[in-house]
């Protein structure tokens, strides 16, 4: 433990340096690469650093650059993803068509829109009852204040088919985005603009007479759920001396955004971590350490700290383990392109094959009971509707083929098909290639991830100990920083007490803290007292990366910057003009 001391002492020590040395000193003698500023004005200068986004690539680039640049070798960490990709959004009115930026309020279903919604558009104020009065809510689109709380749910109730909030910038925190997240899978979209576009595009909408701002726009919108390959990058400064190097300190910091409005989400204060997190690698990298130091920069925060999770699950999941999966994916991968090939030499009528008919049968099989259930779908809709003798005549030719499919599919020997059954087959089969160049791709995209992993794993296998795992959680407000091991993505029972574990690296702090800079703004939050708990020192209810790492049984410990809400975090307004440089 006095090892351990020692060591956090010193991280602790760097740190508030740092933080004193930015708030003191001009910029050009912090460091001959980037200022502390600069690095957090570089990073916000993307628009959109949320996972899956071309801002989360810049951002990871970056990070890639500023290690290299330092004389350090950067790796890459991958793990899959699901994000949603807007294609596209807009909205038409007159000969006039602007875009739309959605607002990422329902986590279940995207802001998507089934070809082209339109219908006419209304100003609703704040959208109480009184506002929508008198007015012909029903497939009607509406403008509403973005100072509205859940009225579009009443909205969506009467009929309305669309929302477009407009924010007057008096309601810059995030709690008022917060407040329009939706968990039901309601298939209701909604989006975002400034006063001055809506100005811009619709003129004088408030002296709308009724509040008609225009008898017909037409909105379009392609948003979808897709997986990608997010990064963690991270960097290894071995320690200098030949005993201790052997043990390692982590230090963590998320580079991605939280975006409650697609394509807007700068976060200036919430790059803040990796900027200081990249400033202390610079330091290091020059006043080497006598521990070995791994700088870790995660993305997947906003899901719920993915990156960090996938982290400290690569570094607890047993090796033999990910080995026999890994080996799995390549006879899957494997099989698929062997499938793959075998479609393409395929020629009908085709000749007697029992191996053949067999690699074919597995391949076929998911897109055959896929096509019967779609057609069953249909009969249901039909026998649910009128039975007039043309519908009856659609559901016996949809019947008899369904009954042909499944001909199909309790079919052995492909050789002498009837031709119904071979007809389908060579209609199914360009669908069943492209779900096996799906599938491919997908099964090369887990194999990079757990590759990635394993490699992970086995260079932070390869130090005789983990002496501690440190997560950044900072900011530019506030009255100083704590030491936590709980936040409020696990929430733990009250009962669980970590303290004795914990106290020891909380003297060690307050000391490292106290006895370099006399009144420095460290809080000793690690050794909890009778008159303030843990969370009182923060005003939101922030996920930790320290939580994670602290649930997997490591000395887990998050610095947060306390007594901030950051409430600008996540919203369009988290600009670099609301950066409080001096603190």
């Amino acid at each position: 433990m006095h090892l351990l001391q020692r060591s956090l002492s010193y991280l602790l020590q760097a740190f508030l340096a740092l933080c004193l040395v930015a708030a003191l000193l001009p910029a050009a003698a912090l460091s001959r690469e980037m200022a502390l500023e600069e690095v957090i004005a570089e990073l916000s200068s993307y628009g959109d650093r949320s996972s899956g986004t071309p801002g989360s690539a810049r951002a990871a680039s970056f990070i890639e650059d500023y290690f290299s640049g330092l004389g350090l070798a950067p790796e890459t960490y991958y793990f899959p993803i699901p994000v949603r990709e807007v294609r596209q959004a807009s909205i038409t009115i007159g000969s006039t068509t602007a875009p739309l930026q959605p607002l990422m309020n329902n986590a279940v279903t995207p802001q998507a829109i089934d070809g082209v919604l339109s219908g006419p558009l209304y100003w609703v104020g704040r959208g109480n009852l009184k506002d929508l009065d008198r007015k012909q809510i029903k497939d009607a689109i509406l403008l509403m204040d973005f100072n509205s709380g859940g009225n579009w749910l009443t909205a969506a109730s009467l009929g309305a088919r669309a929302v477009i909030f407009v924010d007057h910038q008096i309601t810059r925190a995030n709690i008022f985005f917060q407040e329009k997240e939706e968990l039901s899978p309601i298939q209701f979209p909604c989006f975002w603009m400034t006063e001055e576009q809506a100005l811009e595009l619709f003129g004088p909408y408030r002296e709308a007479p009724n509040g008609l701002v225009s008898d017909k726009v037409a909105l379009s919108a392609e948003i979808v759920w897709k997986n990608v390959l997010e990064k963690n990058i991270y960097c290894l400064i071995e320690g200098q001396d030949p005993t201790l190097s052997r043990q390692l300190v982590i230090v963590e910091a998320f580079y991605d955004s939280t975006a409650h409005v697609a394509g807007r989400s700068p976060g200036a204060d919430e790059s803040v971590s990796i900027a200081t997190m990249l400033k202390l690698a610079e330091h290091f990298s020059r006043q080497r350490p006598a521990r070995s130091f791994l700088f870790v920069a995660t993305s997947g925060h906003a899901q719920s700290l993915h990156g960090m999770r996938d982290l400290i699950w690569s570094m607890e999941e047993r090796t033999k383990l990910m080995r026999d999966q890994r080996r799995e994916l390549r006879k899957q991968i494997s099989r698929r392109e062997d499938s793959l090939e075998l479609l393409d030499s395929l020629s009908f009528p085709l000749s007697e094959d029992a191996e053949r008919d067999a690699v074919l049968a597995e391949a076929i099989n998911n897109d055959l009971r896929f096509a019967i259930d779609g057609i069953s779908k249909q009969l249901m809709n039909l026998r649910m509707g009128q039975t007039s003798s043309a519908v009856k005549e659609q559901i016996d030719l949809l019947a008899d083929r369904r009954f042909a499919m499944r001909r199909l599919g309790w079919a052995i020997s492909y050789h002498d098909l009837p031709p119904e059954e071979q007809q389908i087959m060579e209609e199914l089969l360009p669908q069943v290639a492209q779900t096996l160049r799906a599938d491919i791709e997908d099964g090369r995209t887990q194999l990079t991830a757990l590759e990635s992993a394993l490699d992970f794993r086995q260079l932070t296998r390869d130090f005789s100990q983990i002496g501690a795992i440190i997560s950044l959680h900072l900011s530019s407000h506030g009255i100083g920083v704590g030491g936590f091991n709980r936040g409020w993505l696990y929430l733990l029972r009250p009962r669980i007490n970590r303290t004795a574990r914990y106290s020891v690296i909380g003297e060690v702090f307050d000391k490292a803290a106290a006895g370099s800079y006399g009144t420095a703004a460290y809080v000793d939050s690690l050794r909890p007292s009778r008159l303030r708990t843990w969370d009182s020192y923060f005003l939101d209810r922030p996920f930790l990366g320290g939580e994670v790492s602290a649930l997997a049984g490591y000395i887990g410990v998050t610095l947060a910057t306390i007594g901030d809400g950051r409430t600008s975090w996540g919203t369009p307004w988290d600009t670099v003009d609301g950066i409080d440089e001096v603190y």
